[in-house]
């Protein structure tokens, strides 16, 4: 590879400028840009199983990420028609509603004052990480794992992307081969153009004194023509080998784009939901709560009367058919405050309007890949019927 580095026209270091470090590249890949298969030429069937088997791939990752962002869609509207059955109940049931949960109120604050130390978690945060009862162990677990899955599809893109850049040279260095073959091509056949000049002027000249001498150039030239022949057809060969390289690590790097998205988006939703920047720190919490609760409980056992007002609240709410009554007991300020019931609803609101933007993400992806399906079929018409066989198997 170095022996054809004095006939480069440029230089390798120039070639950088302008472009991105892998540090940007990751930076980029983080914000939620649509990303689809982009459809190219092929020339084998193995080529085109790749193709569509990474796009139908891309699109069960999307419908995947669109089922599981339902359920807590759901789950986040039904908490907002509550809120609305809540406003819309009579003056003379809101009255007794704030009974119960004034009293709640100052049953948690007396409760609260008796525990109260610096290593404890707000009251707000308790409050949060209690309402997720036994499934916040599940919670962690989802958190830790995405966010270490997140890593790992940030080092594969790097790796990847790392690849990209490696083929590219080699691509540059095999055509600079082609470009100097065909120089020395061109040398060569002048050289041949010369040795038949001087063979037609000593013919002319009916002089046989270099017979040997031009038998002999004109094999030398033919071998070197031939050699050089050769190598062309072989650098060839090996710049459509990187060609394919190059797009089986563009495929991937899509593939790999759309995970990562996802996977951001769905780490990004947790640390909103549950008031946190990593799983680190949401286990050092439940960790608090633990101690914290174990304390409560001894409190509580002699707190019949909170039991009770709790217990209160969750009958009046439910007369009212309220799909989850039991929350508002952690909610019971709202119960009190129109405020802190616009804080309430703000949030969910924006909890939901985050989960429908990522349900449109992966919606658009699904969407746009299978177009990019039919585009590589248009560009690839001699395979377009195995590329609809290859997409109705897959589908069944």
């Amino acid at each position: 590879m170095k022996l054809f580095g004095w006939l480069k026209k440029k230089n390798k270091e120039d070639d950088l400028e302008g472009k991105k470090t892998i540090g940007e590249y990751i930076d980029d890949m983080e914000k939620p840009a649509l990303v689809v298969p982009v459809p190219f030429r092929v020339s084998s069937r193995e080529e085109v199983e790749g193709f569509v088997a990474n796009a139908l791939s891309q699109i069960d990752i999307a419908n995947k990420a669109v089922e599981e962002a339902k359920d807590e869609y759901e789950a986040v509207t039904n908490s907002l028609k509550d809120i609305q059955i809540i406003t819309d109940i009579p003056p003379e049931a809101k009255a007794e509603l704030a009974v119960a949960a004034e009293k709640i109120q100052e049953l948690s604050a007396e409760r609260e004052s008796y525990q109260k130390s610096p290593n404890k978690i707000p009251e707000e945060q308790y409050l949060k990480i209690e309402s997720y009862g036994e499934n916040i162990r599940e919670m962690m677990k989802k958190l830790d794992d995405d966010e270490k899955y997140a890593v790992v599809i940030k080092n594969d893109m790097q790796a990847i992307e790392g690849e990209k850049t490696e083929i590219r040279y080699e691509i540059e260095e095999t055509q600079d081969k082609l470009d100097l073959y065909k120089r020395l091509m061109g040398w060569v056949l002048g050289m041949l153009g010369a040795v038949v000049v001087f063979t037609v002027a000593n013919i002319a000249a009916l002089k046989n004194a270099y017979d040997v001498w031009i038998y002999g150039a004109l094999a030398c030239i033919g071998v070197i023509l031939v050699m050089i022949f050769a190598k062309q057809q072989e650098e060839r060969r090996e710049l459509h080998f990187q060609e394919r390289k190059l797009n089986r690590a563009i495929s991937l790097l899509n593939k790999a784009k759309v995970r990562y998205v996802n996977i951001q988006n769905s780490i990004d939703y947790q640390h909103m939901k549950y008031g946190v920047e990593s799983a680190y720190e949401l286990n050092h919490i439940w960790g608090i709560y633990l101690e914290m609760k174990r304390e409560r409980e001894l409190y509580r056992n002699s707190s019949k009367e909170l039991h009770d007002a709790e217990t209160e609240l969750i009958s009046i709410l439910s007369d009212y058919q309220l799909i989850d009554p039991r929350i508002w007991v952690h909610r019971s300020a709202a119960l009190l405050d129109d405020r802190e019931m616009v804080e309430v609803r703000h949030d969910l609101n924006t909890r939901r309007q985050k989960l429908r933007k990522n349900m449109e993400y992966n919606r658009q992806v699904a969407e746009n890949t299978g177009k990019s399906i039919q585009n590589f079929a248009r560009m690839n018409k001699s395979f377009a019927e195995d590329i609809m066989n290859m997409v109705k198997v897959k589908r069944l």
